[in-house]
């Protein structure tokens, strides 16, 4: 199994750039020796000589011409077969994206009600379970309060000075 599975992706990334071919950048063209490599690739192998373009193939060396008036997309032949599974394989990514989009969509969701939880959990606690100034200073011995809560205080009051 892991050997098709390294089988499917050395087919599948082109030879020169070892980057994975696709249906819109990196296409898997063929060179006349029937060599593949993808377009970019292609382009920058490509020379111009008069009204021909010639492109040396870095497996054999066999020199393609095409007509310098057509593009090299327009000129070599795209690898069907190899096109036919960047499709399968494109798809297989993207499901594999999708459930992993979807795992970690479902890990933030986890941890953001863990820390709402404990935030709750918290406040919860600060509410009911601390005691509070006013419940420190009159708390009741048997029947009696103790003592009672201290007066409010102005600054002007503790300063001495009255004022009716």
């Amino acid at each position: 199994m892991v050997a098709e599975l390294e089988g499917l992706f050395t087919v599948l990334e082109c030879v020169v750039c070892f980057c994975v071919y696709s249906r819109s950048e990196r296409i898997p063209r063929m060179l006349h020796c029937r060599h593949t490599f993808c377009s970019v690739c292609l382009e920058t192998m490509a020379c111009l000589k008069g009204s021909v373009r010639t492109v040396a193939c870095p497996l054999c060396r066999w020199i393609t011409c095409t007509s310098a008036t057509l593009t090299l997309p327009g000129a070599l032949w795209v690898n069907t077969d190899i096109w036919d599974q960047i499709s399968e394989e494109q798809l297989r990514e993207k499901g594999i994206n999708l459930e992993l989009d979807r795992q970690e969509t479902i890990k933030a969701q986890t941890r953001e009600t863990l820390i709402q939880s404990w935030e709750s959990f918290l406040n919860r606690k600060k509410t009911r379970g601390l005691p509070t100034e006013h419940s420190r200073q009159g708390h009741l011995h048997g029947d009696e309060q103790v003592a009672d809560p201290p007066p409010q205080c102005s600054p002007l009051s503790m300063s001495g000075l009255a004022f009716p």
